[in-house]
């Protein structure tokens, strides 16, 4: 599965559901996705990886994707990737990435936080280097 059509998926679900989506929740929705997918079936979501920031767990492809704009910015329809069909994904990977959003989408951006620096992977791989924060 391709991180990018993740990143489509809830961006056109929270759109949908006339939800507000930050570049910084949809970071932390990602994790979640893979996250959960990793512990019920034991193997990864989507390709690509983590990285332990200060603002929370960032995935690289996506921190670049949204590059031009803080990460409490807004994200919204106008920034699916061009050709992108909803109806692409699988009914597996669809209903996955619901249950996330339905466990989390509610969720404050310090409420996620919280929930994420009380996450066993996320204590076990260290607090953030201050060093790997997003270039200014």
């Amino acid at each position: 599965m391709d991180i990018q059509h993740v990143c489509d998926y809830i961006i056109t679900r929270m759109e949908g559901a006339g939800k507000t989506l930050s570049v910084l929740t949809l970071q932390r929705l990602l994790y979640f996705a893979q996250g959960w997918h990793l512990a019920f079936y034991g193997g990864p979501f989507f390709e690509g990886r983590f990285q332990a920031w200060a603002q929370g767990p960032i995935n690289r492809e996506i921190y670049d994707r949204f590059a031009s704009r803080p990460l409490d910015s807004q994200v919204s329809a106008a920034d699916v990737s061009k050709g992108f069909d909803v109806t692409s994904l699988s009914q597996e990977k669809s209903n996955h990435i619901r249950s996330v959003l339905e466990a989390y989408a509610t969720c404050e951006n310090s409420s996620l936080n919280k929930i994420i620096n009380e996450d066993a992977p996320w204590l076990e791989g260290g607090r953030a280097d201050p060093s790997a924060a997003p270039p200014a």
